[in-house]
């Protein structure tokens, strides 16, 4: 049986700012694209594919793998150089 424990306010408050952030960014690039597929690997994934196809200009919660890593974009955007921007709103170490 797993049972979860409840969210302490300060939790709830971080995913509660978390969404209007997000809301934020959306409204910011209405264009974008996000990424929720349910799984930090389906999400790398998605990203890889995103990243190839010239017609995305913006990515919401662009996800990379790196050995024992996962990153988190929260807005991946192409500037006008060709290069991208990325801004990392969490880093986590796969246990």
């Amino acid at each position: 049986m797993n049972i979860q424990t409840p969210l302490t306010q300060a939790e709830q408050f971080r995913i509660n700012e978390g969404v209007e952030i997000g809301k934020m960014a959306c409204s910011l690039y209405p264009n974008g694209i996000l990424v929720n597929e349910g799984s930090n690997l389906r999400g790398a994934e998605k990203t890889k594919l995103l990243m190839k196809d010239q017609s995305v200009d913006v990515i919401f919660e662009a996800t990379f793998i790196h050995r024992n890593y996962i990153a988190r974009a929260d807005i991946m955007a192409m500037i006008i150089t060709g290069q991208k921007c990325f801004h990392f709103s969490h880093c986590l170490q796969i246990v």
